[in-house]
């Protein structure tokens, strides 16, 4: 058999994504490396519970798991109690964990991972994706501070209406993880910019909050 394949999970740990933890944790080809978790289903707080409650009720509280952005970057956070429950794992009632939180942000998690096993680590998004968007940031910014434009891009066509341009901008931000260790760092920045169609001088910030229908999309 293969070695197992090193996955983080990423998620707001509700129902659905219960079952994936339990299915990852039964599976001979995963290894988690961690679980990171964002607000979504539930708050992000209860999240966490959620998530050390279900591993240990699997065995698992040797996997570490971080806590990282507590609200969207851009709208309110809308939870889904409806669906969910209370407490967002239906109304099962799981003992409360006995592994505390890592003291590692779930971003922070992420960036450290990612670049302890370069091109191995597999990262599940079963949740909202604002820890992947801080990461991104994280981890491009000190590689010459490429997400802050293409952060821009992304939500500047998003507004204009230019679903295909920001599509193809939030590829190139995923594209830059690997590029920029690749091409060396502020190399990989200019050659993403002028695929975009970008000045050099794009600003560093992008222009928040969203507010009428884009605030409702994202």
């Amino acid at each position: 058999m293969p070695d197992p394949l090193p996955f983080i999970i990423d998620c707001d740990t509700g129902i659905d994504d219960s079952l994936a933890l339990l299915y990852a944790c039964a599976s001979p080809e995963a290894s988690i490396v961690g679980v990171t978790c964002v607000g979504g289903n539930v708050d992000a707080q209860q999240v966490a519970l959620n998530t050390r409650a279900v591993l240990e009720l699997a065995g698992r509280e040797d996997i570490e798991v971080a806590l990282g952005r507590e609200t969207p970057l851009v709208r309110p956070v809308q939870t889904a109690p409806e669906t969910h429950g209370p407490r967002g794992l239906g109304y099962a009632e799981l003992p409360a964990p006995r592994r505390p939180l890592s003291d590692r942000h779930a971003a922070d998690l992420i960036i450290e991972e990612a670049r302890r096993r370069p091109g191995e680590l597999t990262l599940i998004t079963i949740g909202p994706l604002t820890n992947l968007a801080l990461g991104g940031q994280g981890y491009l910014s000190s590689e010459g501070n490429i997400a802050p434009a293409l952060c821009v891009s992304v939500i500047d066509r998003f507004q204009a209406g230019d679903m295909t341009g920001c599509h193809a901008a939030f590829a190139e931000l995923l594209r830059l993880f690997t590029a920029t260790r690749r091409a060396g760092g502020i190399a990989a920045t200019k050659a993403a910019l002028s695929r975009l169609g970008l000045p050099g001088g794009f600003p560093r910030r992008p222009r928040l909050p969203v507010e009428g229908e884009a605030l409702d999309e994202l």
